[in-house]
């Protein structure tokens, strides 16, 4: 029966020659570790999208104190209900990017899949624009009840709406392509861009607005 103590290591007991030895041993599972991952593709992009959904994430979670040192409680009021609707509607136009994704596992035909999502993009900029349009005829309703400061920020809303179709459905093609580097870079231009482009526009007196552009 081994004695539990038998197990601890205690490296200030070694010897300079255990030291080196298990320094040595040490670096070589380091070495081994790293060239699996390098050649398993599989953990190599788990990997990758691990670190920049981190990365991204506290980018995106930055905004807030950002946004709250250079805004008004009010303003600030207003973009978190913006901030909010925005994630709703990411959330919806990610059906787009799911059946991207379907696609392109599912068909052997390259050229094929392609086609199919230029017309899954046409089709969701068609719905996406007319539920938009739909929505700027009732501002007035809108704006009442979501007690918005200007008719600007349904119609950047309706933008965001818009522009979001084609990056989601890109988004949804380089993972479907397992380019989860090109896709993390992309979320972090995203991330860091909407306070880089807000932050002069605040500063300039446009507040609200120059969030929104943001």
């Amino acid at each position: 029966t081994l004695d539990k103590s038998y197990f601890s290591i205690k490296i200030e007991n070694f010897t300079p020659a255990h030291k080196v030895g298990y320094t040595f041993v040490v670096k070589q599972i380091m070495k081994k570790t790293v060239k699996n991952i390098h050649k398993d593709a599989f953990v190599k992009n788990s990997l990758i999208f691990f670190i920049g959904s981190f990365i991204v994430a506290t980018v995106n979670y930055l905004y807030y104190p950002v946004m709250g040192r250079v805004l008004s409680v009010e303003d600030f009021g207003e973009v978190q209900v913006i901030a909010t609707i925005v994630l709703q509607i990411a959330i919806i136009l990610n059906v787009f990017g799911y059946i991207t994704i379907n696609i392109f596992t599912n068909s052997e035909n390259k050229d094929l899949c392609r086609q199919r999502i230029r017309e899954l993009e046409g089709a969701a900029l068609i719905i996406v624009i007319t539920l938009s349009l739909v929505a700027l005829l009732f501002n007035n309703y809108i704006n009442d009840y979501l007690k918005f400061s200007s008719i600007f920020v349904l119609l950047s809303l309706t933008i965001i709406f818009i522009a979001n179709v084609p990056y989601t459905i890109k988004v949804g093609w380089l993972q479907a392509n397992n380019k989860f580097k090109e896709m993390s870079i992309g979320a972090f231009i995203a991330a860091i861009g909407k306070i880089i482009l807000a932050l002069p526009l605040i500063f300039l007196g446009f507040n609200i607005n120059g969030a929104l552009f943001g």
